[in-house]
């Protein structure tokens, strides 16, 4: 697939097991609790990103304990050591998923609101260095999503 030139492709991310990330805390010196551990392994097995009211869900259904405090404050932890990363989409919650090793974006099915991402090879820095060049405007982050019809949803 290309736009305006640049060859984008669907990926699916390779990430850290859940046993990496909980190891790697505790050499830090982090504490694991069950929630922790069992939140960072939603997130390892999950393809897009998580809600916290999937998040719930999912720690409910391994009958562990928590309130949604909780969760908010186990994500702010894991965003804070850069293992996650909140997105929002033009929706007013935010998800999370692991914090990617490059940038990408994300194609949203509109029907089944399944998220994929999707890396452009060139990304957007050509783009952002004539909004610098052009406008005197120093890009520190941005987001681009595809909104549309998946494969499964057109039949």
């Amino acid at each position: 697939m290309r736009l305006n030139g640049c060859r984008i492709h669907v990926k699916m991310h390779l990430v850290a097991s859940d046993e990496q990330i909980i190891g790697n805390l505790k050499a830090s010196g982090e504490r694991m609790t069950v929630a922790r551990r069992e939140i960072i392994r939603a997130f390892t097995r999950s393809s897009s990103p998580l809600s916290v009211k999937a998040i719930l869900e999912t720690l409910k259904n391994k009958e562990i304990s928590a309130n949604k405090t909780t969760v908010y404050r186990e994500l702010k932890f894991l965003a804070k050591k850069n293992i996650l990363r909140a997105i929002q989409f033009d929706e007013r919650n935010r998800r999370y998923e692991l914090a990617p090793e490059e940038h990408r974006h994300h194609l949203i099915c509109t029907t089944c609101k399944r998220i994929d991402d999707v890396v452009l090879n060139h990304d957007l820095d050509e783009v952002e260095q004539r909004v610098k060049d052009q406008k005197k405007f120093k890009v520190e982050r941005h987001a681009l999503e595809f909104y549309g019809v998946c494969e499964m949803c057109q039949d």
